[in-house]
């Protein structure tokens, strides 16, 4: 009786052993996944802020006249400029934030006061993140100086950099617009948190942008932003930076980081002797071939692969496990069993 519990246990140790090496092996793939999570802080500006004129809030060219003009950055640099009262525009406009068009800051013929100075528009702020996780994203905000009480809509809006023209708007969320709007308190605050589908990386030639539009006429049109200047008006943007040099999506930064690499190899190539000169190649030769496996999609040590760290750990962790069955086989051979 005592030799079988004896037996049992070993079996049993063994058996425990074997499963806690393979929970080391499964608690290290959900590590390898969540590395390819990332966030980015959002920091929303006004057009001011961004060294652009402001789109879709006007001011008066002459107190009580009948045309009103976009603020330009210039013009809103006083306290005064700041304390005058902002107005829609009585047609809707496109945005020519980059004055590409023959008219880009009016006059436009006047339309209805908004109820607020153009100070009051320009400090609306906003912070937040934006997380990209496999092919979904989540995005989270929380703003403040808004107008109290305004519905508001949120926009991820892929914008055309100069020579180029225009924007394609869709609203962050569901694609009919069932999720993107949310309204401000009577302190102007707002937080907004929305899961969506990630956004195209920036370019030089176009942007990925997420823009927060306010509605002055208290509604919204689904999946469309409505009328701009109008009844619609951005108040607060994000522009999403390009990739960082050396990423996927950004080939110019690719290019120039490859030649700058390149120039600093001839250059010491130059300098050093033949064998540095070896080592040098042998080097770049290694590189070049990591950087060719990951472009293809192919494993390396620690990336996943059949060698990773995870696949190394559960090979060892088996032998272990063989190794103590054997021992414990042969402990029992030798005690008669």
């Amino acid at each position: 009786m005592d030799l079988f519990r004896v037996r049992s246990s070993s079996r049993a140790t063994v058996a425990v052993l074997t499963v806690a090496a393979f929970g080391l092996c499964i608690t290290g793939a959900p590590a390898a996944a969540s590395s390819l999570m990332q966030t980015q802080d959002v920091v929303l500006s006004t057009h001011v802020e961004l060294g652009l004129p402001e789109q879709d809030a006007f001011v008066e060219v002459e107190e009580g006249g009948s045309e009103v003009v976009r603020p330009d950055v210039e013009d809103t640099n006083s306290v005064s400029e700041r304390a005058r009262k902002v107005f829609a525009s009585a047609e809707p406009h496109e945005h020519d934030p980059f004055k590409t068009g023959d008219n880009p800051l009016g006059p436009f013929e006047k339309g209805e006061p908004l109820g607020f100075t153009l100070g009051e528009w320009l400090a609306g702020d906003g912070r937040g993140s934006y997380t990209v996780d496999g092919d979904e994203a989540q995005l989270e905000l929380s703003l403040s100086n808004l107008v109290p009480g305004g519905l508001y809509t949120v926009w991820c809006a892929r914008a055309n950099m100069p020579p180029g023209k225009g924007s394609v708007d869709d609203p962050c969320g569901a694609a009919d617009g069932s999720e993107n709007t949310f309204t401000a308190d009577d302190e102007g605050d707002a937080t907004f948190s929305v899961s969506m589908t990630p956004l195209e990386p920036s370019s030089a030639e176009t942007m990925s942008v997420i823009a927060i539009a306010y509605h002055s006429d208290g509604k919204s049109y689904g999946a469309h932003p409505g009328e701009f200047g109008q009844y619609t008006h951005v108040q607060l943007a994000w522009l999403m930076p390009p990739p960082e040099a050396g990423q996927a999506g950004d080939d110019a930064g690719d290019d120039a980081a490859d030649d700058a690499a390149d120039d600093a190899g001839d250059d010491a190539d130059d300098e050093a002797g033949d064998d540095d000169a070896a080592s040098n190649t042998d080097a770049a030769t290694t590189t070049t071939t990591n950087d060719d496996d990951k472009a293809a999609g192919m494993p390396s040590a620690g990336a996943g692969g059949p060698f990773s760290g995870g696949m190394l750990t559960l090979a060892a962790a088996v032998l272990f496990a063989l190794g103590l069955m054997g021992w414990w086989r042969g402990r029992e051979i030798a005690d008669g069993v």
